[in-house]
C-alpha cells in the first residue's frame, strides 16, 4: 500500500539543503564537503544507491544543450556521463550498463549504451529524417529496449534488443515504461490537438495488442511509470488545473493523490519499490523550463530536498 502524501505549496526555501544547482554546488569549498556529506546520508536513508539525469542548459557557441550526469550513495558529487546534447540516461536494471540519447537539441537522435561509468558507448539505433528519440526503458531481463520516437508532431513506441536487432514498432504514443512481468508498456498518448496538453496514460501488449486508455482524453496526464511488483502505476497530471503526481491500479482503476503544486509542473515520476520515496520533477514552467529534481518522504519521516537541477532521472534503489 502506498502512503497519500499531500505536500503543501514547494516554497524553495524549504528545500535549501543542496541549493539550485547541483553542478555548481559540488565545489572543493568546504561547504560543499558537507552538502556532498549530507547527499550520502539522504540517499542512505531513503535507499537511493544512484541517480541518472539529464541538464539542460544554454552554451554560449551553439544554444541548447543537454548533458547526462549521476550521483552516487558512495560518490554524491556529480559525475558528467555525457555531455553536449546527451539526455535521458536510463540505467539497466542490475545498474551495470545505461542506455542514453545522444546528439540532438535537447532530445537525441540515436540511443547508444554505455558502461555503468559512461564509457565505451554501443550504438543501437538511430533515428531517420528529423524524427528524435525522446523517452527509454529497459525491460526488467536487461535484454530489450522500448522507445519512442517523435516526427511531425507524432510519436511511435519501438521495441528492439539491446543489440539493434528484431526492431519492432508497437503502437503510437511516447514515453514507454514497461510492466513488472515485461509483457506490457505503459505510456502517454496524445489524444488531442495540443501536444503538451491533450495527453492521456495508455497501456499495450508488447507485441501491439490490445491498447488501451487507462486515462480519460481531458485527463492531461502523462510520464507515466511501473510500481514495484506490479502495484499499479505513477504518472503526472495538470487535472483540474494543478500539477499533481498520482498513482492508480494497474487497470487505470483506483486514482489517488500523491502530491499536489498550486504553483510548480511536476513530472516523470519515480517511487522507491517499499512506497517510501519520491523522485520527480520540479519546474517553474512546462515544456523547456529550468528543472530541479525532488526527493520527497513520503512516509513523513524527513524533509522534502531540492537537489539540484536536473530532469527525467533514473533511480537504482538498494537491494535492486
Amino acid at each position: 500500500m502506498y502512503t497519500l502524501f499531500n505536500m503543501r505549496e514547494p516554497k524553495l526555501a524549504n528545500f535549501a539543503l543542496l541549493g539550485a544547482a547541483a553542478i555548481l554546488l559540488f565545489s572543493l569549498s568546504s561547504t560543499a564537503q558537507t552538502k556532498v556529506e549530507k547527499v550520502k546520508k539522504l540517499f542512505a536513508a531513503r535507499g537511493i544507491d544512484k541517480l541518472a539525469y539529464t541538464v539542460h542548459r544554454v552554451d554560449a557557441l551553439v544554444g541548447w544543450v543537454s548533458e547526462a550526469y549521476e550521483i552516487r550513495e558512495n560518490r554524491p558529487s556529480p559525475k558528467l556521463l555525457e555531455s553536449f546534447d546527451a539526455s535521458v540516461p536510463t540505467y539497466a536494471p542490475d545498474g551495470t550498463m545505461i542506455a542514453v540519447c545522444e546528439g540532438g537539441p535537447l532530445v537525441g537522435k540515436r540511443i547508444s549504451v554505455v558502461d555503468a561509468e559512461g564509457r565505451n558507448p554501443k550504438k543501437v539505433w538511430e533515428s531517420r529524417g528529423r524524427a528524435v528519440v525522446r523517452g527509454i526503458s529497459w525491460s526488467h531481463d536487461g535484454k530489450k529496449l522500448a522507445f519512442s520516437d517523435f516526427e511531425d508532431r507524432k510519436s511511435q513506441i519501438f521495441v528492439v534488443n539491446v543489440d539493434g536487432s528484431e526492431l519492432h514498432a508497437v503502437a503510437e504514443g511516447d514515453w514507454p515504461d514497461w510492466s513488472p512481468d515485461d509483457r506490457r508498456l505503459v505510456y502517454q498518448r496524445q489524444v488531442g490537438p495540443d501536444e503538451f496538453s491533450d495527453l492521456a496514460i495508455w497501456v499495450v501488449n508488447v507485441d501491439g495488442s490490445e491498447a488501451r486508455a487507462l486515462t480519460g482524453d481531458k485527463s492531461k496526464s502523462f510520464e507515466p511509470s511501473w510500481l514495484s511488483g506490479d502495484k499499479g502505476i505513477v504518472f503526472a497530471s495538470k487535472r483540474e488545473g494543478k500539477s499533481a503526481i498520482y498513482a492508480m491500479d494497474s487497470d487505470g482503476g483506483n486514482v489517488r493523490l500523491i502530491m499536489r503544486s498550486e504553483q510548480y509542473y511536476l513530472g516523470s515520476p519515480k517511487i522507491s519499490p517499499d512506497g517510501l520515496t519520491l523522485v520527480c520533477n520540479m519546474a517553474k514552467g512546462p515544456i523547456i523550463s529550468p528543472s530541479s529534481l525532488l526527493i520527497v518522504p513520503l512516509d513523513g519521516q524527513g524533509e522534502s530536498v531540492l537537489l539540484g537541477s536536473g530532469s527525467n532521472a533514473s533511480v537504482v534503489w538498494h537491494g535492486k
